[in-house]
């Protein structure tokens, strides 16, 4: 029989907790290493990176970073509203790993004619092209019309405007543009 005092079920307790906190720091970190892919920062290494959702930068747009509090540096497009307003003396210069093959989501809005295989044609474009559509939220119009947003997965933003290029010249499709949000 093993009699435990209540230091050493505090202990064991501590244990568990240090351990299950390790864990937490581990996942996160392994989450986050990857986001760190595609950005270099000038005389910095070692620190965390996230890409701003309000801009959603793709390799290959002019990029800036900013220095937040507490989450590393945030990287923008150079012509994002948000970074424009922000601190000048928290804006950190960075810039695309050519050398690194990062994929980003992007968004893209499609305006079609709501007709029949529409659908599977523009799907086709995006799949020839290697891209993958992780999601698709579609509505029609009373008008006849048929209003897409699409986020899909691109190695760069030479890769978007291609398929951009590609969607604009389909049958129906009135027009395609890239949303920043």
């Amino acid at each position: 029989e093993k009699i435990l005092s209540s230091s050493s079920i505090k202990s064991e307790k501590i244990s568990e907790k240090s351990g299950m906190l390790d864990r937490i720091f581990k996942k996160a970190s392994s989450k986050l290493s990857g986001k760190r892919e595609g950005i270099k920062i000038t005389g910095v290494d070692d620190v965390l990176v996230r890409f701003a959702k309000c801009c959603n930068p793709l390799q290959g747009d002019p990029i800036t970073g900013f220095i937040t509090r507490g989450r590393g540096v945030s990287v923008h497009t150079a012509n994002c509203p948000k970074i424009l307003d922000a601190d000048l003396e928290r804006k950190i210069e960075v810039y695309w790993d050519d050398t690194d093959t990062l994929q980003c989501t992007a968004k893209v809005k499609i305006v079609c004619s709501d007709e029949p295989g529409l659908l599977v044609d523009i799907s086709k474009v995006f799949s020839d092209n290697n891209i993958n559509i992780s999601q698709a939220n579609l509505r029609t119009t009373k008008d006849n019309k048929a209003i897409g947003f699409f986020d899909v997965t691109v190695k760069n933003l030479n890769q978007l405007r291609n398929v951009i290029k590609l969607l604009e010249g389909v049958p129906g499709i009135i027009s395609v543009e890239r949303c920043k949000v």
